[in-house]
């Protein structure tokens, strides 16, 4: 026998209307209704009471209903992990709210180092100009997930032609140079590579054409030097920046 038959045959047993039965359990009369036609079940805490109130064991009610006890198993499964995942998200929050008053705190101490070193603000980035150098600065925004010491640089040889010779150094601290070369019949080409810290080559150029490679690898061992140099103040730039 279900617990809803059960609990209505132990109420007619007691000569109790739904309405009685409510106000003994203390919920409403629809709800012992529910449970009556099986449209629901009472929780573990008024099942308990029910057991009290007709003197029935919870092994004879709980016993009989086998798809009472399956259902409130799956609730109670979802419920953990509802609250898992609901604790999941928390330290998610956490963990987002975290970084945002990191990067705030962290932001105005570069914008005040910046200040300091005579860097002038335009909208969102920062410039210098420094003896035949040009800088441009910028921070990452507030709520990203940048590495919290990230900062993108750019360096140029010719502030009035970046196309000359210009060093990027992006968020993630990779290094990108554009600089543009002639060939042998001086025709200019320009380029755009990614280098290391040695001004070596990385990643893949397997698209370009085996003239191309040459003049880029011709370009970097000609100007090995100067572009170190570009290299070496970009990440004192950084440094100064970033200084406490």
């Amino acid at each position: 026998m279900t617990i809803g038959k059960r609990i209505k045959e132990e109420r007619l047993a007691k000569k109790w209307t739904q309405e009685q039965l409510a106000v003994k359990l203390n919920v409403s009369r629809s709800t012992v209704s529910s449970w009556e036609v099986e449209r629901n079940y009472p929780d573990l805490e008024t099942i308990i009471a029910i057991s009290d109130l007709f003197g029935q064991s919870l092994d004879q009610l709980l016993r009989e209903d086998p798809e009472m006890i399956t259902k409130k198993d799956r609730k109670v499964k979802n419920e953990k992990i509802y609250f898992r995942l609901l604790g999941l998200i928390g330290i998610c929050f956490l963990i987002f709210i975290g970084n945002y008053v990191i990067k705030i705190a962290e932001n105005s101490h570069y914008q005040e180092n910046l200040k300091d070193a005579g860097w002038t603000k335009i909208q969102d980035a920062y410039i210098l100009e420094e003896d035949d150098r040009y800088y441009w600065a910028t921070l990452p925004p507030v709520g990203s997930f940048q590495p919290n010491d990230s900062i993108a640089l750019l360096a140029a040889t010719n502030p009035e032609d970046y196309s000359e010779c210009t060093l990027q150094l992006e968020f993630d601290q990779s290094l990108g140079l554009s600089f543009t070369t002639t060939d042998e019949m001086d025709l200019p080409h320009s380029f755009f590579v990614t280098i290391d810290e040695k001004g070596q080559l990385t990643g893949d150029y397997s698209i370009w054409s085996s003239e191309e490679l040459t003049l880029i690898n011709d370009y970097l061992t000609d100007n090995q030097h100067a572009v170190q140099e570009l290299i070496d103040d970009i990440f004192t730039k950084k440094q100064q920046i970033q200084a406490s």
